[in-house]
């Protein structure tokens, strides 16, 4: 059951009708196109990989939340432009299927698919990544592996629990080297078998699976309620029962994002992160509102390659050295998209900066600066890529960006305390003025969302706010003080 939320009932059509009418969310086409098949990343990029294979992707964070987990899981580290991936998939993928494996979730060490390799980078917040990795997780072991060679192991069974003789032993079993499929894969498929057998009850292999939901809903509720700890004022869960009956929100990597816009079809893209307050304001009711309009996915992309940090591994910031990776996008296949700063302000953070491919000795080129959460429809083959997004067109060649936080999309007090919007209590005399600005801007946020989806916007409350954001985009973490739009730091 699709449940589609609004905090008060007030004119829900009317102004639903009037965002349509114009342009809070801007278009080619408002009716959502008819669903497409979610993208297969790896049976598109490994020739003889059938459809649906075992194999998942998983960004850093999500790999972390795996090796935190009870159970043993079937990983693989490694992507489709490694050769031994290339030369393993499909046999990998046949074994699995023998010993009832449903996933193998598969984590690239190249963040950007190519250059930016966790095991290699002269970056050192880029190398802190693997050096957490194998650390604390992948070399918590009885015979640690994870040397940095070229013999380091591609895929593994771990278990986090798992102990020998009372020391933690982690890695279960695993392969690494070289593939040798030279005799057509017989030998290299006797080794995934043996690999498989050592957690195998009566041919089947006992390996645990993470859903989306099971990855996302932890990560998104317990950020929230750490840093908001009255849910009577803030809200307490996010994402709960109801949306796992019907999730369509699927976390990817970075060039997860790069195939998708290169893919055929309408695809439905939320830029956005666990760490995001603004993010996690929308998150549910952008899920509940896709799911109610047949979207199958809404594919989720975080510009911090490590779903946390502010630094170098933040793409979309002049001051990283990865900012091509971000700058490239949105000046090459995302072109046209709205933002609401704009590269022709004085304000140096309101632009990103970056050299083409990374190289210093190119000139600098400018991009324009989204900030999450932002919602758009793409289509690589339509008259413009960016089909629709999910901004508030002020009429004048400007934006203002659906920035809001959650206790004022539930209709409920809470606070921001910025220098723009100082907490206020009830009793104070700019109270009930600013819960009204506060959650009319929510509920024209909702609407715009029903707008993007082509819902019928009958029997939904709504209301009215300004929403004329001015603030400084934050790019820290969730107590950044920045304050951008109508709700916080995107």
């Amino acid at each position: 059951m699709n449940t589609i939320r609004r905090g008060r009932p007030i004119a829900a059509a009317a102004l639903a009708a009037s965002l349509a009418l114009t342009g809070a969310v801007t278009s080619v086409s408002v009716a959502h196109a008819a669903p497409v098949a979610e993208v297969d990343y790896f049976a598109d990029s490994i020739p003889g990989l059938r459809t649906g294979s075992v194999f998942e992707a998983v960004t850093y964070e999500r790999f972390e939340s795996l090796l935190n987990r009870d159970g043993a899981y079937a990983l693989l580290i490694g992507g489709p432009e490694d050769p031994a991936v290339q030369s393993a998939a499909v046999h990998i993928d046949a074994i699995a299927q023998q010993y009832g494996v449903e996933k193998v979730y598969t984590f690239d060490p190249r963040l950007d698919g190519n250059d930016v390799d966790v095991r290699t980078s002269s970056i050192s917040a880029v190398a802190a990544l693997w050096t957490n990795l194998t650390t604390n997780y992948l070399n918590v072991d009885t015979t640690p592996e994870f040397t940095g060679g070229d013999s380091d192991p591609y895929l593994v069974i771990y278990d986090r629990t798992r102990t020998e003789a009372g020391s933690a032993d982690r890695i279960v079993a695993s392969l690494g080297g070289e593939v040798d499929t030279s005799d057509g894969g017989d030998a290299y498929r006797d080794q995934v078998a043996a690999l498989f057998e050592t957690v195998a009850v009566d041919g089947q292999a006992a390996l645990g699976t993470q859903s989306q939901f099971e990855f996302l809903a932890p990560a998104i509720n317990s950020r929230h309620q750490a840093q908001y700890l009255d849910a009577n004022a803030y809200g307490g869960e996010i994402l709960g029962a109801a949306q796992a009956e019907n999730f369509v929100l699927k976390s990817i990597t970075y060039p997860e994002l790069v195939h998708l816009l290169a893919t055929p079809g309408d695809h439905t893209i939320l830029f956005g992160g666990t760490w995001c307050h603004n993010t996690r304001a929308v998150v549910r009711d952008i899920n509940d509102r896709a799911a109610a309009a047949g979207v199958e996915t809404v594919y989720v992309f975080d510009l911090r390659l490590d779903g946390l940090s502010g630094n170098v591994l933040h793409i979309r910031d002049s001051a990283s050295e990865l900012s091509y990776l971000y700058g490239e996008l949105a000046t090459g296949q995302l072109a046209g998209i709205n933002t609401q700063y704009q590269t022709t302000s004085a304000s140096a953070s309101h632009k990103v900066t970056y050299y083409p491919g990374g190289d210093t000795t190119q000139t600098l080129e400018i991009a324009p600066k989204l900030q999450v959460p932002y919602l758009i429809e793409y289509n690589r083959d339509g008259a413009a890529a960016v089909q629709k997004d999910w901004i508030r067109d002020n009429g004048n060649g400007t934006f203002t960006e659906f920035m809001t936080e959650f206790w004022w999309i539930d209709g409920l007090p809470g606070s921001r305390n910025t220098n723009r919007y100082p907490a206020t209590t009830e009793g104070d005399a700019n109270w009930a003025a600013e819960q009204a600005k506060q959650w009319g801007f929510a509920d024209e946020a909702l609407a715009a969302l029903d707008v993007f989806f082509g819902l019928d916007t009958d029997d939904q409350g709504s209301g009215e706010g300004d929403g004329n954001g001015d603030g400084d985009d934050g790019d820290g973490d969730d107590n950044s003080g920045g304050d951008s739009g109508e709700g916080g730091n995107g």
